[in-house]
């Protein structure tokens, strides 16, 4: 502690200044960047369920995008193979109407 004090009078007494610190990046503006990646979209949520939502907000957290984001991963999960066997179903519905 003795050498600490010591060095720091003997450099008031030189008037030496103490060396510069490296400069460092500068954060960038915004929200920061989260993984994985995610895009933005535009939706419409009808005003009665938005309502609904406003009531129950804050037990859900006050986060309309995660509560989103949620919902929709629990489906995925759940009905995710039913919903490609639905449009592999159209698509060859499709297919077949415009060969025939």
């Amino acid at each position: 502690m003795k050498d600490m004090f010591d060095a720091a009078n003997s450099m008031i007494r030189s008037n030496e200044q103490p060396a510069a610190a490296e400069p460092t990046e500068k954060k960038g503006k915004g929200r920061p960047i989260f993984s994985p990646p995610c895009h933005k979209k535009q939706i419409a949520i009808p005003d009665d369920l938005l309502n609904r939502y406003d009531q129950i907000k804050d037990g859900l957290g006050n986060n309309l995008t995660a509560y989103l984001v949620e919902l929709m991963r629990v489906d995925l999960e759940k009905n995710f193979d039913n919903y490609r066997a639905i449009q592999d179903m159209k698509a060859g519905i499709l297919s077949r109407a415009k060969e025939g």
